[in-house]
């Protein structure tokens, strides 16, 4: 399971990244659509699709039923939790009573349609076909050589491989020793002296029983967890035939286990491992007497020292950034923020969509009256250097680093400021390294805010026994 605009994390679920059914753009051969034909001749369009269980997760656990106490990463979906469904859907009308000696088409195989009822549906897997009137001489059919031993207008005895049947009408079943099926498929009789007596057949590798609502059966035994959907409506016409596979114990998909579908064995779940990116430092430092710096951070585009907050010389924090005259500029989620050159050094705007995330650090430079019109270049650090992004900035311009997007207000010549709006999934204060680690840098709140990152550096404020960080707890 992949897309190219989407990786695979630790803790995401398998529809997170794939959120829509597997059909056959995914699964061509397995999942293929096509045209099933009834036995009066009808061709049936169908198509197949897959839906993964809403709940497996990528996670990393410890088990005992898979390795004691050692931690593992892979799938660990307990007793009961649905692994996948499984869905034939006819997309034309379908009368359930017209599926009886047909083959059916389930997940790139064949069934032959022994007999059904309103509830159930018998199957013959991979069932070879012929027919057969008194007296012939022997034939092979899927590799046994097969006689008829007695015929009547309604019954018919054969012989397997010396084998022989019980007595068998229309539509019933015998197991053979070696566990093949052989089906009655149709008995015709011409009703008069020296009349010609013929059987149609069929021999299968098994019988897979479809009963609605109950788990389904592969030779007359249960299928633990594997449970049919087989309705036909109130005018007998069956829209889809569907089977939920539930995990009977727990089970462990790891780089070590697979699982695969009992029964019909068709689908299989398999991890392959986490590709684990390069490994990153991300330091903090004491930068000078007074203030902390992440040194060298590593942001998309190069290495940087982000000064993020700053004390006096009484101890306390009084500010976010190096000192007052050089400040770091932050702002709360989905909310404004202003740069003012003479105070601020710069900013950080960041994007993330939940799967993949960036950060740049940025800064006005050169405010200019253009005629007019208030301008201003934005700059970005690029390879430890200052390179200009968009020129002449005025208000309203959009502008794009990557995927994050910003909007610049309020451009001020004489004040040296302007506001920048963040874009969809962008914000002032979360810092996201090259391989993906978050920092939440400190951003001005009111003294009793717990969020992640926010600050309040006047004393007491709220009183003593406030909750969120203040000058003295950050």
């Amino acid at each position: 399971f992949e897309k190219k605009s989407t990786n695979f994390h630790l803790g995401d679920n398998i529809t997170g990244v794939v959120s829509t059914n597997l059909d056959d753009d995914q699964l061509p051969t397995l999942l293929e659509s096509g045209k099933y034909i009834d036995n009066d001749n009808d061709e049936i369009d169908y198509t197949q699709k897959i839906a993964i269980g809403a709940a497996n997760q990528l996670s990393m656990f410890e088990d005992n039923d898979y390795v004691a106490d050692q931690p593992t990463l892979g799938f660990r979906i307990p007793s009961g939790q649905n692994v996948l469904t499984y869905t034939l859907t006819f997309e034309d009308s379908l009368l359930a009573s017209d599926m009886p000696t047909t083959n059916l088409p389930l997940m790139n195989k064949n069934y032959y349609v022994l007999s059904n009822t309103s509830t159930t549906l018998t199957l013959l897997d991979s069932a070879t076909e012929a027919v057969l009137a008194e007296g012939d001489a022997p034939v092979t059919i899927g590799g046994k050589t097969v006689f008829v031993d007695f015929i009547s207008s309604t019954e018919v005895k054969l012989n397997v491989d010396g084998e022989v049947t019980n007595s068998l009408a229309e539509l019933q079943t015998f197991k053979l020793n070696d566990g093949t099926y052989v089906g009655i498929k149709d008995i015709t009789a011409q009703d008069y002296q020296g009349g010609v007596k013929k059987v149609e057949f069929s021999i299968g590798n098994g019988k897979l029983k479809i009963t609605n609502a109950a788990e389904v059966q592969i030779n007359d035994q249960t299928v633990s967890g594997l449970v049919g959907t087989y309705v036909p409506d109130s005018s007998g016409v069956l829209a889809s035939i569907s089977l939920a596979w539930a995990a009977d114990d727990d089970l462990f998909v790891t780089e070590e286990s697979s699982i695969t579908m009992p029964g019909f064995e068709a689908v299989s779940l398999s991890y392959g491992g986490l590709t684990y990116p390069s490994e990153e430092t991300i330091e903090v430092t004491k930068g000078g007497d007074l203030y902390a710096t992440l040194e060298n951070f590593p942001l998309k585009d190069g290495e940087a020292d982000i000064n993020f907050l700053y004390a006096t010389t009484a101890g306390a924090f009084a500010g976010i950034g190096k000192d007052a005259s050089h400040k770091l500029v932050t702002s709360a989620d989905s909310t404004n923020l202003t740069f003012d050159k003479d105070t601020d050094d710069y900013f950080v705007i960041s994007w993330s969509d939940g799967n993949d995330a960036e950060s740049y650090l940025a800064r006005f430079s050169n405010f200019v009256l253009d005629g007019s019109t208030n301008k201003t270049d934005l700059e970005y650090y690029v390879d430890g250097a200052w390179t200009t992004k968009k020129a002449g900035a005025k208000d309203s311009d959009v502008i794009s680093l990557g995927n994050a997007e910003v909007t610049i207000y309020e451009i001020d010549r004489a004040g040296k400021n302007a506001i920048v709006e963040p874009g969809t999934n962008v914000d002032f204060h979360t810092l996201y390294s090259k391989e993906g680690a978050t920092v939440y840098l400190p951003y001005l709140v009111s003294n009793s805010s717990t969020a992640q990152g926010g600050v309040n550096f006047t004393t007491g404020l709220d009183g003593p026994g406030v909750t969120g960080h203040n000058n003295a707890s950050f």
